[in-house]
């Protein structure tokens, strides 16, 4: 738990709902094997279930 303007917040609560659901940003970062100074950056949506009916419930301490 944290403290933020005199109320307890459960991380573990706040996190839950961001990395347990589906949707959010998953991003992926690799060396590009063909220059030794590049990178590729991808970004995709995080689907465990692709069947599962979409929620989009996030909760935010702020």
């Amino acid at each position: 738990q944290v403290k933020r303007d005199n109320k307890n917040i459960n991380v573990k609560e706040v996190m839950d709902t961001w990395i347990l659901q589906m949707n959010h940003p998953l991003v992926t970062v690799t060396r590009d094997c063909n220059s030794e100074n590049s990178l590729v950056v991808r970004q995709e949506r995080f689907l465990l279930n692709r069947n599962a009916p979409e929620t989009g419930k996030y909760t935010s301490p702020f």
